[in-house]
Order: structure tokens, then C-alpha cells, then sequence
């Protein structure tokens, strides 16, 4: 949907290509169009199209509309607020982190995920394939896999 943001794509579709199941996609896609990430239209021709260009939406706001805020300083031992929190020492870390994370992400668009994705495609196709669907940094070593059960 994002490489092609002239035209809409029908749920069906989106759920055939990336496998994943109609009505789960459905859901997700529900949400983003009332969170205005995307626009839909009902009957011929129509479907799901971003709303907005690529390079004006944030994989933190898609984040927060999926799964709320990111927070990685809740804490990791307790299911409620433990009484230490204002001196807990692993806390603070936690929340350092959770900043610069949160930074990072801030500065990451679709348009950006999509370039990174080009770019890794032209180097994954030099002779080396990525294991699975290329989406991890993971290679095949031809003569290590032959030697490997279960491995092809």
C-alpha cells in the first residue's frame, strides 16, 4: 500500500499477499482508518490507500494506535506498582533507555522503511539469499546447509 499510493488496495488482497488472516488484517485496517492512517471506500475499485504520504507517517504513531505507548520501564518483577519505584535503580535505566528507543523511533517513517527495504533488496541480490522471506540479516552458507539435517 505504500509503494503504491496512487491506488487502493482491496483487504482481500492485502491479506492473500502478506498472509496473514482476513479477518485479523480486517481489524488492524479498521483501526488505522479511524486513527486516519488510512482512507477507505466501499464497492468497485474501492479499498484501503494511506491517507497521508509515507514520509508523513511515524512508526511511533502506528505503534501507539496498535499497541498503545512505548514503555519499557513498567516494572519487569511486579504485576502492580511496587512501593520502590521513585528509587528503583533498574527503573531509571529502564527509563534512559526507553527515551533514547522512543528517539530513535521518532525519526522513523514508512517512507524511510520502505528506502531501507530497496536498498537491502539490491544487496540480498548478489548471490547470497536471505533465509525465509529476506526479512531477517540472516544468510544461507550453501555448504554449511548441505551438512545440516532438516536443512535445505
Amino acid at each position: 500500500m505504500a509503494k503504491k499510493t496512487d491506488r487502493r488496495v482491496a483487504a482481500t488482497e492485502l491479506s492473500r499477499k502478506l498472509k496473514i488472516p482476513y479477518p485479523f488484517l480486517r481489524t488492524i485496517l479498521q483501526t488505522l482508518n479511524a486513527k486516519g492512517i488510512l482512507t477507505s471506500s466501499k464497492g468497485k475499485g474501492g479499498g484501503f490507500a494511506l491517507a497521508r504520504p509515507p514520509k508523513k507517517i511515524y512508526l511511533t504513531e502506528l505503534i501507539k494506535i496498535l499497541q498503545g505507548p512505548v514503555k519499557l520501564a513498567e516494572c519487569v518483577f511486579r504485576a502492580n506498582v511496587c512501593p520502590g519505584i521513585r528509587t528503583c535503580r533498574l527503573r531509571k535505566i529502564m527509563l534512559r533507555l526507553q527515551k533514547t528507543v522512543v528517539a530513535e523511533l521518532k525519526s522513523i517513517t514508512l517512507a524511510s522503511m520502505l528506502e531501507e527495504s530497496r536498498s537491502q533488496r539490491g544487496k540480498d541480490s548478489g548471490g547470497n539469499r536471505s533465509l525465509s522471506s529476506g526479512k531477517c540479516g540472516l544468510r544461507k552458507r550453501p555448504e554449511k546447509a548441505a551438512s545440516l539435517p532438516g536443512i535445505v
